[in-house]
């Protein structure tokens, strides 16, 4: 027997009668360190008190959907925690401040877990892009009758990953599909949501295809994925920042192989309980630690945007409005200093890249004037000028500009690409004092591109900054993160029940 239970976003309890292991488990309400990014959608109510006993916990990799202390936080010490062993040093380290008897969890390898086994595979990076996720490894876990959950977490499933787990272990009664596809909506602009229903839809099932040509029919397919909303001023965002549901795509699963009696596909809610027995799907109950909390669900449909102009509020002040410590507040010129400082590290990061390979390709300006490079242009208060910062890469630096508007335009019109946030929030993340996803996909970075289209296209988006703070490109500002994080945790003192080791 095995028994899966879905916690939310890509977290998973999985049980046989003698084993639990908990996998990228969000068991607070906050989504993204620190709670920065959302909440955790669809909320529910998680009553640790009543949650099982567990053996393990295995943290397929470090971003913080998935490595989230907060969450960490509420599990005992005595727990042993498995982690992706290419993870950064960081990682490591906080997880052994925390307590926690840390081991590295290896690609290619087998972890026995009780009378469970979780299989690990090894992808091949140098293929193509893997958005940013160099440490994930796809997991198999099986348990003593052959029963099988199979996911490839966030990264592509290529048919050398199911062929590897094909040979390795039984028929897949359980595939995990992850819904990655979410966007930071900018106000006033209209989405194609037909279109790319249809093409997740087609592209999934292709992918359930594979699956069966190359090793056998999943039993089930869950969809999992978008679990977070965004609350406050930023609630507006729900209605276009998940153009694909969850309950879409299962449904077109459902829609080709359904089969009378017996699901082919579901979109599971937090608390949602599957067991399988014998080789059959033998139940679909509800877990009673986790309660359902539909009624209050955030609405995700249309809605009337903000003004186009409006900045959201900063990082820091969102974090300090929820009970974070206060972070110190510079003056604008400190501020600019500051800067100038901690952006050397992103030019050096740019130095040969695809933004630096674009504008050593384009003429000195577009037609229309304007320099073929990018800006920061950064906003200290509300209505006072912004502090302008452009890429110089013949000085493998950013240069403040001090032009002023009246004369030059603004930094839209002088130049072919920027990002527009608060000052104080991007010298937090490259201090690392926010995580990236706070300040890339949150609605509190604007970004434009002038020539995207054009034959040159140099084009800047917050995925560019969201790989440069990766963990393993930037250890000490992850360190610094988590330290912080960790001291927030600690100084709101232990509140409430923690999972409990199994004895």
């Amino acid at each position: 027997m095995l028994e899966a239970t879905f916690l939310g976003h890509q977290g998973w309890l999985f049980a046989t009668a003698e084993t639990r292991v908990l996998v990228d488990p969000l068991l607070t309400e906050g989504f993204g360190h620190g709670g920065l990014l959302g909440r955790v959608y669809p909320p529910r109510r998680v009553d640790l008190g009543a949650a099982p006993a567990v053996d393990a916990v295995v943290l397929t990799h470090e971003h913080d959907d998935h490595f989230d202390l907060p969450s960490l936080d509420r599990i005992a010490r005595e727990v042993p925690v498995h982690l992706a062993a290419r993870s950064s040093r960081a990682a490591f380290e906080i997880l052994d401040a925390m307590g926690f008897s840390v081991t590295p969890l290896p690609p290619d390898s087998e972890l026995r877990i009780g009378d469970l086994t979780h299989r690990t595979y090894r992808a091949d990076h140098r293929q193509s892009a893997q958005g940013d996720e160099w440490e994930v490894s796809p997991y198999a876990l099986t348990d003593a009758e052959g029963h099988c959950v199979f996911s490839t977490v966030d990264l592509p499933l290529r048919p050398e990953l199911i062929a590897a787990a094909s040979a390795s272990a039984g028929r897949p009664q359980l595939w995990i599909h992850a819904n990655n596809l979410s966007r930071t909506p900018i106000p006033g602009a209209q989405a194609e949501d037909a279109s790319e229903r249809s093409l997740c839809a087609a592209e999934l099932l292709r992918r359930r295809a594979s699956v069966t040509g190359l090793w056998a029919e999943p039993l089930l397919t869950a969809v999992v994925g978008g679990g977070w909303s965004f609350p406050g001023a930023r609630a507006w965002m729900n209605a276009g920042a998940f153009p694909v549901s969850c309950e879409q795509l299962a449904g077109a699963v459902e829609g080709v192989h359904g089969r009378a009696g017996s699901p082919a596909a579901v979109a599971p809610t937090p608390g949602y309980r599957v067991r399988f027995d014998q080789g059959r799907l033998a139940s679909q109950t509800r877990a009673g630690w986790i309660a359902d909390a539909a009624t209050s669900w955030p609405a995700r449909e249309d809605g009337p945007p903000p003004d186009p102009e409006a900045l959201l509020p900063g990082a820091l002040r969102d974090a300090e409005a929820a009970g974070a410590p206060a972070t110190r507040r510079l003056e604008r010129e400190a501020l600019a200093e500051a800067l100038l400082v901690e952006l050397d590290d992103l030019a050096a990061y740019l130095y040969g890249g695809p933004v630096f390979r674009a504008i050593y390709s384009a003429p000195l300006t577009d037609a229309k004037g304007r320099r073929m490079s990018f800006c920061f242009a950064l906003r200290v208060d509300e209505d006072g000028p912004p502090l302008v910062f452009a890429y110089t890469p013949q000085a493998c630096a950013f240069t403040r500009e001090r032009s002023r508007e009246a004369e030059w335009g603004t930094p839209r019109e002088r130049y072919a690409s920027g990002f527009e946030c608060w000052a104080e929030d991007l010298l937090a993340l490259l201090r690392g004092d926010i995580g990236p996803t706070a300040l890339c996909y949150a609605g509190r970075l604007r970004h434009w591109n002038h020539g995207a289209g054009s034959k040159v296209g140099l084009r800047v988006d917050p995925a560019m900054l969201w790989t440069f703070c990766n963990p393993l490109r930037r250890p000490l500002a992850t360190a610094r993160l988590y330290a912080r994080l960790l001291a927030q945790i600690e100084a709101r003192g232990r509140s409430g029940p923690r999972v409990r080791a199994r004895s």
